[in-house]
């Protein structure tokens, strides 16, 4: 529910008075109760050194406010569990969780009978993925407020993560027979029919919580999963196709509370950075996102501040800038372009002067597609400052995307004349690339000197190489593949670019050896047990090819690349003693039955060559010279007559290699 101008007014002056009179801020009269001192009480002081100046502040004073009334013989006992319950809140909302859980038992161990304290020690154990101290935890809160229904939700949700899904059930059974239309519970219902194995259950406690709750979208993957074990591929197809992060919802007051306070803290981060950051505006965004652990949370507080917060109407134009800036840098954090254009586009109307809000309007643009629309806010930028590092590289990142490389090429050697990077070096080498490989290779080893990403170093290693192999300076490339790998050596395109080029250089077994490596990183990669076959073949090695090959179908036994090369080999292997003719018929067979294509002809006529079928291979080559009769090449309707000509003197297929 949206709060009323008067009460966020009265709420934001609230806040700000840290609690200094905590009693009558909480409007509490709980009585006196001649508490002494008591220093085992712990007042938790963490480094909050992380907190901005404003939020910091606000803990700060109310730990002050508790030290005053932790010394005052006549506090009563309520003050003090609501005020260490306070701060335990704010210690939560700021992720010092620590400190919070002590806040809590605080709160707890003074004697009131609240379920509060325990319902929120659950929440902060849950969170540091304590499950089994959150159920005690939660069950204890249960305890003192009976049918809870966010604690029975919660407790079901802790006892489902610890895999004890029948003691799950029956709290979420619970919750249903308070609220027969909660989706969360039927969510939890679905997961723990899930563990148990009742598919029907879960199918139909799945389907009731989207009927309740349509965007709860995290419903749709575990739904889908369920389909695919009663064998209905299609609607487990759907379901995961609609698969996302929202979880069914529930009222949750306790909870709640702490998002409000972690979304105040957000929106006072937020108006302490626009007014108090200095630097350039780039190092702003890049600080201010570093500083919200919820970005989501930032986002809606700090939406709803710029509508109403008076806090904000009294900052100056600049400064309000700032903070339409930031939402846009956050909204773009969350994959929201669209939402985040506006957002740049009044932080501009705000301050002329905010360019690099302008270099992200042309960032959103670009990525939505609006390529000319973004190259114009690029060039506003550029007139504006006509080195401005990034801009030039943005206009000619969308410049290329347009196919304008010239105009590109000029943007980024004035960049490099003014301020070298790596990406423009190797963004002015792929337009280089075709007509000046000299020049792009010069740039890519510009680009490797300088700081680079992991990733980006062997990306621009692995671009060097195959420029160096299109110059046929095959030692080189070969050496850019191996630092590629050297670099990463799990890289499966770096295994790849190097395994084959040993294979060119007629370097079979060392080609080998690394698509077995590669295998081994990605076992259903066909194409990585494909190129071993085919190397060990080459290396002479036959009877280890065949057998890498059986292996592989093994692992992948509806691979069609796999089951045809080995065909193959089983039936013109050089080596006679791999020969099998049987099982190539078989698979053989089986190929042309999925796929009536020219290959799995020949394929088949070497199959049955090998497993002395003459006269049906004879058929099988005739249909596929035939076929292929008007499209093949010169050279590869001699090979296919030659063949024939075999089988119709009863002999396999290449029997004199």
């Amino acid at each position: 529910m949206e709060l009323r101008r008067d009460d966020r007014r009265r709420l934001v002056s609230n806040l700000r008075m840290g609690l200094c009179a905590v009693g009558l801020w909480l409007g509490l009269s709980a009585g006196a109760s001649g508490l002494q001192p008591n220093d085992r009480l712990e007042l938790p002081y963490p480094d909050l050194a992380s907190l901005e100046a404003g939020p910091r502040q606000k803990v700060e004073s109310m730990q002050a406010a508790l030290e005053r009334l932790r010394q005052e013989p006549e506090t009563p006992v309520g003050d003090l569990v609501e005020s260490f319950g306070y701060l335990g809140q704010l210690f939560h909302a700021f992720r010092f969780l620590d400190a919070a859980e002590v806040c809590y038992l605080n709160a707890e161990s003074l004697g009131i009978d609240d379920y509060r304290w325990a319902y929120y020690l659950g929440l902060v154990r849950n969170a540091r993925g304590e499950l089994e101290d959150a159920v005690r935890d939660y069950e204890r809160a249960l305890r003192l407020r009976r049918d809870d229904l966010a604690t029975l939700l919660r407790l079901g949700n802790a006892l489902l993560d610890l895999n004890l899904h029948e003691r799950a059930l029956d709290r979420f059974s619970r919750v249903l027979e308070l609220d027969r239309d909660s989706g969360a519970a039927h969510y939890g219902i679905g997961r723990a029919a899930a563990l148990s194995g009742d598919t029907e259950t879960a199918v139909d406690s799945f389907e009731r919580a989207l009927a309740l709750q349509p965007d709860a979208r995290a419903v749709h993957y575990p739904l889908a999963q369920t389909y695919r074990k009663l064998g209905d591929l299609d609607k487990a197809r759907s379901h995961l196709t609609q698969r996302g992060e929202e979880k069914p919802r529930f009222t949750d007051p306790l909870g709640d509370r702490i998002s409000r306070l972690e979304k105040r803290a957000a929106l006072e981060v937020a108006i302490a950075l626009a007014r108090d950051h200095e630097g350039s505006t780039r190092d702003f965004l890049g600080f201010a996102l570093s500083q919200f652990s919820d970005v989501e949370g930032a986002i809606e507080q700090l939406q709803d501040g710029l509508r109403l917060e008076d806090e904000i109407q009294e900052m100056s134009a600049s400064e309000r800038a700032r903070l339409h800036y930031l939402l846009g840098g956050l909204l773009v954090n969350d994959a929201r372009d669209e939402e985040a254009v506006p957002q740049f586009s009044i932080a501009i109307q705000l301050d002329p002067g905010l360019l690099d809000a302008r270099i992200k309007w042309g960032n959103a643009l670009a990525r939505a597609g609006s390529l000319s629309e973004a190259i114009e806010h690029y060039t506003a930028v550029l007139e504006i400052e006509p080195r401005h590092s990034a801009a030039l590289l943005k206009r000619a990142a969308a410049l290329m995307a347009l196919e304008r490389g010239r105009e590109a090429r000029s943007d980024l050697e004035v960049l490099i004349a003014v301020e070298p990077s790596s990406e423009a070096h190797v963004r002015l080498a792929s337009l280089l690339a075709e007509g000046e490989p000299g020049a792009a290779i010069s740039n890519l080893r510009a680009a490797i000197d300088l700081e680079q990403s992991l990733e980006e170093r062997v990306r621009s290693l692995l671009q060097l190489g195959s420029l160096q192999v299109g110059q046929s300076s095959f030692e080189d490339a070969l050496a850019s593949f191996r630092l590629a790998l050297e670099s990463d050596p799990r890289s499966v395109p770096a295994l790849d670019a190097e395994a084959s080029l040993l294979g060119r250089l007629g370097r079979f077994e060392e080609s080998a050896a690394l698509f077995s490596t590669l295998v081994a990183l990605r076992p259903s990669s066909a194409f990585a047990r494909v190129g071993e076959a085919t190397a060990l073949i080459y290396a002479q090695k036959h009877a280890e090819a065949r057998d890498r090959l059986e292996e592989g179908l093994v692992a992948m036994p509806g691979d069609i690349n796999l089951r045809d090369v080995l065909a193959r080999h089983l039936a013109a292997s050089l080596d006679l003693s791999v020969r099998d003719g049987e099982r190539a018929v078989e698979l053989a067979r089986g190929i042309y039955q999925e796929f009536q294509t020219p290959e799995s002809i020949e394929t088949l006529a070497m199959a049955l060559a090998q497993d002395g079928s003459f006269e049906e291979a004879v058929e099988w080559q005739q249909r596929l010279l035939e076929r292929v009769r008007e499209l093949a090449t010169a050279e590869d309707r001699r090979r296919l007559e030659l063949n024939l000509e075999r089988y119709r003197r009863g002999e396999a297929c290449c029997v004199d290699l």
